[in-house]
């Protein structure tokens, strides 16, 4: 502890000066009654130097301060905490968990349209109505274009087929049954053709109720490089399309025979099908995405800061 003393009193060099001065003087002293007191001096004089610059090198590299704190984790404290290193805020597992949730819901179904289904179905509407077209003028109920007709639309009603081919005249007006039935063939493709136009054009998805329960009131409708979003409540469904599809013919065939309308209707109910798909993996994608750029941290503490 002297040494300490001294050390600090004189600094580093004078230290070091009075060390040499005192090995120095004591070395001439006895220099004339040991010879090897001139190595002993020497040996002495290099441990004190030592010593010296280890006490000074610790006594230098000794400022880090030491913090201690009388605190408990949720109680509150009149002390002012200094943060003794810089840490970040980790967030809380509800925290989270919420945040992890609502980034998901953030992200609306992606709805994708299906051109080849929309673009088939016309198709198919058209060869329905040729080959209605065809049978008044072949062989009637006995024709290859009736067998046809049953294969690819069963849902067609005889009720329906006797009106379309205007059978109640008779076989003995067989030009007047052919003419009439042309008439009121046309005039249902023409409604059928404009129903089947607009509702593929807004989009007929499988089932509303699945997608109100995976968005949260909003959707996203691509139609090839485009794409919107949109109110869910603006996307049609089939089975309400179908439900509204009498009262719409019903005013696009103003006057008309109610066989007519039930006609058209039995023939939407084999055209109409969803045209407009749920892409679970690009949302499913998007999603991930979104959670992924939610950070587990909530903050960030700098050494010396008062927390």
């Amino acid at each position: 502890m002297k040494l300490i003393s001294r050390f600090m009193k004189s600094g580093p060099e004078g230290y070091l000066e009075k060390e040499r001065s005192f090995l120095r003087s004591k070395g001439e002293r006895s220099a004339g009654e040991d010879p090897s007191a001139g190595a002993k001096v020497e040996a002495g004089l290099k441990w004190g130097i030592g010593l010296g610059l280890l006490l000074f090198i610790t006594l230098l590299c000794h400022t880090r301060q030491v913090f201690r704190y009388d605190v408990v984790e949720g109680r509150i404290t009149d002390e002012e905490i200094v943060s003794p290193i810089t840490f970040n805020i980790l967030k809380s597992e509800e925290e989270l968990r919420q945040q992890l949730e609502e980034a998901r819901q953030s992200i609306p179904p992606v709805l994708a349209f299906d051109d080849n289904i929309t673009a088939d179905q016309a198709v198919l509407l058209d060869s329905l109505f040729q080959v209605l077209s065809q049978i008044p003028v072949e062989t009637g109920r006995d024709s290859l274009s009736m067998q046809v007709l049953h294969r690819t639309a069963p849902e067609v009603s005889e009720e329906t087929l006797v009106y379309l081919f205007a059978e109640e005249l008779g076989s003995r007006a067989q030009r007047r049954r052919i003419e009439l039935s042309a008439q009121r063939i046309d005039s249902l493709r023409h409604a059928t053709g404009e129903m089947v136009q607009h509702y593929f054009s807004l989009g007929v998805v499988e089932s509303l109720p699945r997608l109100r329960e995976e968005s949260a009131g909003k959707v996203t409708v691509v139609s090839g490089e485009e794409e919107m979003e949109q109110d869910v409540e603006m996307v049609v469904d089939l089975e309400t399309a179908l439900q509204e599809m009498t009262s719409r013919l019903r005013t696009r065939l103003a006057g008309a025979d109610d066989r007519l309308v039930k006609g058209g209707y039995e023939l939407m109910q084999v055209v109409l099908i969803p045209n407009i798909l749920l892409d679970e993996e690009r949302t499913e994608r998007r999603r991930v995405e979104a959670v992924s750029a939610i950070p587990l941290t909530k903050g960030t503490v700098l050494e010396g800061e008062l927390i």
